[in-house]
């Protein structure tokens, strides 16, 4: 209702499946869940949306996975894009080289928050493109934002637009 007043037209809303499994209940149960919320929303505001599914970095390999292969089946129907949540320090991007290949193989769209002090290693293993909008012309949308402590970032992984305050970091 806030961002219908807003006049905010499109949210991507970013949660983790996994931290909702309690009590039995299922990813694709969970999943049908938060698509049916946000298409009520939808109908009664006429806000568009998508959800970007975090696999969590504390969560095992295998759970995260099923997760991703769960939310890959809703991708275009609600689902937008992946992306990775959790301690970075504590488990840095280099254990989940192998999960976002796998990622990349579903040609699910993903989104990665890198923290600076794990910047130099992960930028060797993962080309990056002189312009944000090279990645348009491909299949997926891989977009790396650097935080500072003074820049806020939004991002669309549907629409490859990237808004910022501040001034971004500089690399």
């Amino acid at each position: 209702k806030n961002a219908a007043l807003d006049h905010v037209s499109y949210i991507e809303a970013r949660f983790a499946p996994l931290l909702s499994t309690q009590e039995g209940l299922s990813t694709e149960r969970i999943l049908e869940a938060v698509l049916k919320g946000m298409e009520q929303g939808k109908t009664e505001f006429g806000i568009d949306y998508g959800v970007i599914v975090c696999a969590m970095r504390h969560e095992s390999e295998g759970a995260n996975r099923r997760m991703l292969k769960a939310a890959r089946e809703f991708l275009g129907n609600g689902v937008c894009a992946a992306d990775l949540a959790g301690n970075e320090a504590a488990f840095p991007m280099s254990l989940f080289m192998e999960l976002f290949g796998e990622v990349r193989r579903l040609e699910m769209p993903f989104t990665i928050v890198l923290l600076t002090q794990t910047l130099p290693a992960f930028l060797c293993k993962i080309p990056i493109p002189k312009s944000p909008f090279t990645f348009l012309k491909q299949k997926t949308i891989f977009t790396i934002f650097f935080y500072c402590a003074v820049s806020f970032v939004i991002s669309s992984t549907s629409t490859g637009m990237v808004f910022s305050t501040v001034s971004p970091c500089k690399i």
